[in-house]
């Protein structure tokens, strides 16, 4: 991965504003990296996104760990669209939810 990429420097740029805003505002920050399953790519970004929530103090979650149980093919759109079908976001949302139960982010 290249870390000099200006889609990559973006990237970082808009995590670390929203991470401000949330600060200022004392609102919990939660990054969550969607993938269905490793690979490269997505491993680099989730050490770099790592990196970044270690400096900041945020939360970071991967997806993945949430569908590794399930045949991602069948969980999404189609074969040429990767995006969740409903019972895709039925078991992201679960995740979510657990996470944010078992971190007490969700306040009172």
């Amino acid at each position: 991965m290249d870390l000099t990429d200006p889609g990559w420097q973006a990237s970082v740029a808009a995590v670390r504003e929203i991470h401000t805003w949330c600060r200022e505002r004392d609102v919990s920050f939660l990054l969550i990296l969607f993938r269905y399953e490793p690979d490269d790519l997505t491993d680099d970004v989730l050490i770099e996104f790592r990196r970044l929530a270690d400096e900041l103090h945020f939360e970071l979650a991967d997806a993945r760990l949430w569908f590794q149980k399930h045949d991602n093919t069948n969980l999404q759109i189609s074969v040429v669209d990767g995006h969740p079908n409903v019972e895709g976001h039925e078991i992201l949302g679960q995740g979510i939810t657990d996470l944010l139960v078992s971190r007490s982010l969700l306040g009172n």
